[in-house]
């Protein structure tokens, strides 16, 4: 098993028999950021799991605050972490998670989430969106207040 700190503080490889468990090494170190978990494939990673073959984890890092540090950047990323653009079909009656991303030292705390209408979905204070049981398209959008600086995607419910 192959640890990728991402720029972050090396952390040895380990080796293991097919089927043991990895056992979680210590956290590593990246300097302006907090270390949110190992990542297999885009998810968290399981430490419980057996290991069946070679696999390579990768450290996923959120960028830490820094007072008075504007938003000078600003994203919608899906639940993954990944920046989300132009239009992401939703399914109807369903629950979609949306986060911002921004420049790093700028912290998310004057993020407003708003929906261009709330009859076909809503949004809540942190970027969850609960789509109604109906199709359409919806605008949805975040924005810090402190900037004005905004970002929006389209959702189109099917």
């Amino acid at each position: 098993m192959t640890f990728d700190s991402a720029g972050g503080t090396q952390v040895d490889s380990v080796s293991l028999s097919h089927g043991d468990l990895a056992e979680e090494p210590a956290d590593p170190a990246l300097e302006g950021y907090e270390f949110k978990g190992w990542m297999l494939d885009g998810a968290a990673y399981d430490f419980d799991t057996p290991v069946t073959a070679d696999i390579t984890l990768t450290a996923s890092w959120e960028a830490i605050a820094l007072p008075g540090t504007p938003i000078t950047s600003l994203r919608i990323a899906g639940a993954d972490g990944q920046q989300v653009a132009g239009t992401v079909t939703v399914p109807r009656g369903s629950s979609v998670q949306f986060g911002a991303i921004v420049n790093d030292g700028a912290s998310t705390e004057n993020i407003v989430w708003t929906i261009s209408n709330t009859a076909l979905a809503t949004v809540d204070t942190n970027g969850a969106v609960s789509i109604r049981n109906s199709v359409g398209i919806v605008t949805l959008t975040a924005r810090d207040t402190e900037t004005g600086i905004s970002h929006s995607i389209t959702l189109r419910i099917s």
